[in-house]
């Protein structure tokens, strides 16, 4: 969070990423002074883009960070990115200057382009590439964990990381939770378990219709389609 750079009194965390940031640079056997140099050039930029990013406080209030706009003004404000055409990407239909989106904390998107032209590519390209292969840690051989449990003993006091086949069934669960789930309902839901999940489910169908009959807020085109 903005808090362990930006709060004096977190600078043990920051000190513990630090060496986290360096000892997995040197295990993809960068030399070390260009590791050092690496580490410190992220860490800054990481800091700045920590000073842009909103309060806790600021984020409560919703009204003031989502603004509803027309592409073209988008584009007007935020020059520096294509919007029509990371859209139309994104998207993957066709998009024109009076589209109207939402955009999330239209301050910090201006300060993050800003901040962005002012840092070296250098910097910045080696802190996405440092994103990925944080991001793939779980996937690397024992040492590449090792350096991550030292970091998390220091941020949350873990002295252990995880069996690797927990790493693993997680990795399934969250990408193939379907299948997952349809291989344990084959296997340990048996017919009582079923009956009982329907009527419970049931149950709860005739709760909501009888509260969704009482609110007296939804208009009735409303009510009908959640009914259905």
């Amino acid at each position: 969070t903005r808090d362990y750079y930006l709060q004096p009194g977190n600078r043990k965390y920051l000190e513990a990423y630090r060496q986290f940031m360096l000892e997995v640079i040197g295990l993809l056997d960068v030399p070390a002074d260009t590791a050092r140099q690496a580490t410190n050039e992220m860490i800054e930029f990481e800091t700045q883009l920590a000073n842009i990013t909103s309060t806790p406080e600021e984020r409560n209030n919703v009204s003031t960070l989502y603004r509803k706009l027309m592409l073209d003004q988008l584009q007007e404000e935020v020059p520096q990115i294509n919007w029509t055409h990371y859209l139309t990407i994104v998207t993957e239909r066709p998009v024109n200057g009076s589209s109207f989106v939402v955009m999330f904390a239209m301050s910090y998107m201006r300060d993050l382009v800003e901040l962005i032209d002012q840092t070296e590519p250098r910097i910045v390209a080696n802190y996405l590439l440092w994103r990925f292969v944080r991001h793939r840690i779980n996937n690397l051989d024992d040492r590449f964990l090792g350096a991550k449990q030292r970091f998390s003993n220091a941020l949350f006091g873990r002295e252990r990381n995880p069996p690797r086949w927990k790493n693993c069934v997680t990795q399934v669960n969250a990408n193939m939770g379907m299948a997952v789930g349809a291989m344990f309902v084959r296997r340990y839901f048996d017919e009582n378990s079923k009956r009982d999940t329907l009527t419970m489910t049931h149950e709860l169908q005739d709760a909501f219709r009888e509260i969704l009959g009482r609110t007296g807020w939804i208009d009735m085109a409303t009510r009908q389609l959640a009914e259905q």
